[in-house]
């Protein structure tokens, strides 16, 4: 007798007598039972957590006086729709203005603003800026470097973010896991400690005025 056995096969015995030349086998059809898979909770929700708990503790303004020289940049950008793209790249849309539209917005931003600030700080509210240096896309007119100079506060500790007249709502403020939805990008060894890269975006279909991006905090501390 030879035994006749494959993978994903049935088994087949035939006498010697009986072997031709192709052996035919049989596909065996295999049954998994159920498989429940239940998630645990997102790691990333732990550190925020923490790092809202500790806001007043680890916020610059309330807490110390300081002198700090930051560089700021602020840009606008276009983008098209994903099917207009795919339309372009493929050769289906030839229409000229609109693949021009697509090359000016993949090779330089619409608008750009670039300061240096020195800021003097006394707790727990009184702040003085001064604008070292800007550049914004070629102007140079005074007044309109001052309003950009005060388009985003310093502080990543208060509830929510003014930008011109509009707020957004701080990944870190109460109850933002149920608004923002947290992802741990990465994490970065520095001797002792380490910084968590978090990125966070509004959740599907919500209704406030959110903001999109990452937030490096620190391990000891859960500082910004």
């Amino acid at each position: 007798l030879l035994r006749f056995s494959f993978v994903g096969y049935e088994s087949k015995v035939i006498r010697y007598v009986y072997l031709k030349d192709t052996v035919f086998l049989v596909p065996r059809t295999t049954e998994f039972e159920e498989v429940e898979v239940i998630a645990g909770e997102n790691p990333a929700l732990r550190i925020i957590r923490e790092a809202s708990n500790r806001r007043k503790q680890n916020d610059p303004e309330r807490n110390l006086n300081y002198r700090l020289k930051s560089y700021s940049k602020y840009y606008t950008e276009g983008e098209m729709d994903a099917e207009t793209v795919q339309g372009i790249k493929s050769g289906i849309i030839k229409d000229t203005s609109t693949v021009n539209a697509y090359k000016f917005m993949e090779s330089q931003y619409f608008f750009m603003f670039e300061s240096v600030t020195e800021t003097y700080h006394k707790k727990p509210n009184k702040t003085k800026k001064i604008v070292l240096g800007s550049k914004i896309s070629g102007f140079k007119n005074p007044f309109i470097t001052a309003i950009f100079s005060q388009i985003q506060a310093f502080s990543y500790y208060k509830n929510s973010f003014q930008i011109f007249n509009a707020e957004y709502v701080n990944p870190l403020s109460p109850n933002s896991e149920s608004r923002y939805i947290f992802i741990i990008e990465d994490t970065v060894i520095n001797q002792m400690d380490s910084t968590f890269i978090i990125r966070f975006f509004p959740r599907p279909k919500s209704n406030f005025n959110s903001m999109k991006g990452l937030l490096y905090i620190n391990s000891e501390n859960y500082a910004l």
